[in-house]
């Protein structure tokens, strides 16, 4: 086998030479703007010119906490503003969404959204067609893409070193459910109708896309919903796919023990060789075989985050400057919200 750390530089997400010349306007104010966004920008340098949210006193707080220039108190307002040449779409629901994602692409701003981009195949239709009506991009934040362990099984197969696909394979174990932060009265997550295939098994249903470079088909999958936590929508999920003859699984359980360590493994194997590896567990790592030789690679100088909310950003930032559409265009991600969403037919 010969060595492949030759693609480990290009795990390092791009962004363009200078970042500064496209201001950025982050709408919405919680727990994803502070762990993701900001530590990603700031350690690319991206350009946060202003901040607003529906809850004013939330971006009042974070444009002190990061130095933010301007606030608006509506987010609206902001999308129309000179001010901004990028919005930042963070907050979940389509119906606090769309009047933002109209407003902006009116004004001419190129808009990344927090995925799922949408909550239904109707609005996400709408939202596409808003963005072509304006000539504006519309990306979508699958920063699991830039994960340093997901993105180098893209790169390993862009090498050809599988050969012909023909298994991928995602597993997760978490126990969100029962953390304070996901489960009570006052969090979207928790009273959210539909969670974890929607709001982040599409991080994977993705990936698997994005690693196979295909689309795919439904051939069967099963939610559950646990009674017992304070949680009302789906927490565990099973789901087979098929690539046009590759298969695709994906099996997740966000409600274990809290004694449990989490665990995101995955595996994919082609004709020539396969992977093994881990992205969040006590030993992150990606292993290649092929035959009767392995090679290990624990990437520990990077993470998921900040730098796959550097990924995302810095693709819809090239593709303005390089007049193209984003890889992570909302009209290319429909087809993962589409598996997605035949989970709750």
């Amino acid at each position: 086998m010969k060595d492949y750390s030759y693609i480990l530089p290009e795990l390092t997400p791009k962004v363009p030479a200078d970042p500064s010349i496209y201001p950025i306007g982050i709408v919405g104010a919680g727990s994803i703007v502070r762990y993701g966004h900001m530590p990603a920008y700031r350690k690319a340098g991206f350009n946060v010119r202003a901040i607003a949210s529906r809850t004013v006193d939330h971006a009042k707080n974070y444009q002190k906490e990061y130095t933010i220039p301007v606030l608006f108190d509506d987010p609206v307002e902001m999308a129309k503003s000179d001010e901004i040449r990028v919005v930042d779409l963070t907050f979940p629901y389509d119906e606090d969404r769309l009047p933002v994602i109209k407003a902006a692409a009116e004004h001419g701003k190129h808009i990344l959204i927090q995925k799922p981009f949408a909550h239904s195949l109707a609005v996400a239709n709408e939202i596409i067609a808003i963005g072509k009506a304006n000539d504006v991009k519309i990306a979508v934040n699958q920063n699991a893409r830039w994960s340093p362990h997901y993105r180098m099984v893209h790169l390993l197969e862009q090498a050809g070193f599988f050969g012909e696909l023909y298994f991928l394979e995602h597993r997760m174990m978490n126990n969100q459910a029962s953390q304070s932060w996901f489960a009570g009265p006052d969090k979207w997550y928790s009273n959210s109708d539909r969670f974890q295939v929607l709001e982040y098994g599409i991080h994977h249903i993705d990936l698997l896309r994005f690693w196979s470079r295909r689309d795919a088909i439904v051939k069967g999958s099963t939610i559950f919903t646990r009674k017992d936590l304070p949680v009302k929508g789906d927490i565990a999920f099973g789901m087979t796919l098929d690539f046009g003859g590759a298969i695709g699984s994906i099996v997740e359980d966000n409600s274990a023990a809290v004694a449990v360590t989490p665990t995101s493994t995955f595996r994919v194997a082609g004709t020539k060789g396969e992977v093994v590896g881990e992205s969040m567990g006590a030993a992150p790592h990606v292993t290649l075989y092929s035959g009767n030789e392995t090679q290990r690679f624990e990437l520990n100088d990077m993470a998921w985050f900040p730098d796959g909310f550097i990924g995302t950003m810095g693709e819809l930032l090239l593709s303005i400057e390089e007049d193209r559409e984003p890889t992570i265009s909302a009209e290319d991600n429909i087809a993962s919200l589409s598996l997605a969403l035949s989970a709750y037919i």
